[in-house]
């Protein structure tokens, strides 16, 4: 999700959850709980979700972004 919203020329934010509501029912993943979670931890619009939110998920579960300098 976070590599999702951070993909080259993403909509501008609208400072809604609309783009990662869109992903996680795209996904039939749970819609409620995860905007629940992502606020509880900084995540108020898209863009703070990944901004705010993307390490904390990561140490969360062991997961790290791609590395941009690293596909240079």
């Amino acid at each position: 999700m976070f590599d999702w919203l951070d993909r080259p020329n993403p909509p501008p934010c609208d400072h809604s959850h609309r783009l990662t509501t869109e992903y996680l029912r795209d996904r039939a993943l749970p819609t409620e709980p995860t905007l629940g979670w992502l606020k509880a931890n900084g995540g108020y619009c898209d863009c703070e979700v990944m901004f705010n939110v993307t390490d904390k998920w990561g140490e969360r579960i062991g997961w790290e972004p791609a590395n941009e300098d690293e596909d240079a």
